[in-house]
């Protein structure tokens, strides 16, 4: 079996694994009723006017070893000492970690809550979803998706008592999570962002042309991925018009 066969084999039986796990936790969490992460998280805004020579842990976390490579967690690190060092709050450590934030397993998060205990300080992310992700999660299909009570519950756990914080407001929505992401990406690669202009009024006759095959695809279970490649349209907008117009 030649290389490249071998790693295609090693990533679906990893992706089956994965698969399995996240099953054995919905089992576990039945609920998909979201929790209010604002009572297990503190924000970072809040925290600096309450405490003075605060001290942090920064946790930084990617899903995958693709964003890693892409400099995904150095972006988080230099945005997030940026940040601190604007408001004069000392970095006593940093910890990386690499996978999916709705697995079970979370020795970085537990190491990075036992460091700043031991520091007297708390464990500082950008957003919830570094910490926690609902195991209903998906980046496509229920990208909306939050934990519930239960796992914040459980994530408690890990923490043993730590003070976990975020940069952006713990109960922030997706849509303001993600502007934060983008922008901070994109100030750490020098990119300005934006996009090409385009004509008035495409927009809408794009959704008047397209709309009846997405919706007609997605009925047929096709995947977001799939529709975007069968029509053009990108994941994110199929995901929308879905949701607004089935």
């Amino acid at each position: 079996m030649k290389d490249n066969e071998k790693e295609s084999e090693m990533a679906k039986k990893k992706s089956r694994t994965l698969d399995a796990a996240r099953r054995r936790l919905q089992k576990k969490y039945p609920s998909t009723v979201p929790g209010q992460a604002s009572k297990y998280i503190r924000h970072l805004d809040e925290l600096i006017k309450e405490q003075a020579n605060l001290k942090v842990v920064l946790f930084i976390r990617v899903s995958t070893r693709g964003q890693s490579d892409k400099g995904n967690l150095k972006d988080q690190l230099a945005s997030l000492r940026k940040i601190l060092k604007k408001h004069g709050i000392s970095i006593v450590g940093v910890i990386r970690d690499l996978g999916s934030g709705w697995r079970n397993d979370k020795d970085g998060l537990q190491y990075a809550c036992e460091k700043a205990i031991e520091l007297g300080a708390v464990v500082l992310a950008e957003s919830t979803d570094r910490l926690l992700r609902s195991v209903y999660y998906h980046s496509v299909d229920d990208p909306y998706a939050k934990p519930s009570t239960e796992e914040y519950e459980d994530m408690l756990k890990v923490t043993n008592g730590a003070t976990l914080v975020t940069v952006v407001h713990p109960d922030a929505d997706l849509n303001e999570t993600r502007s934060y992401h983008t922008k901070r990406g994109q100030q750490e690669k020098g990119r300005k962002g934006g996009r090409p202009k385009s004509k008035a009024g495409y927009k809408k006759q794009e959704r008047k042309e397209k709309l009846p095959k997405v919706l007609e695809l997605r009925e047929k279970g096709r995947s977001y991925r799939e529709i975007e490649k069968r029509t053009g349209v990108k994941y994110s907008t199929a995901y929308t018009w879905v949701h607004k117009y089935s």
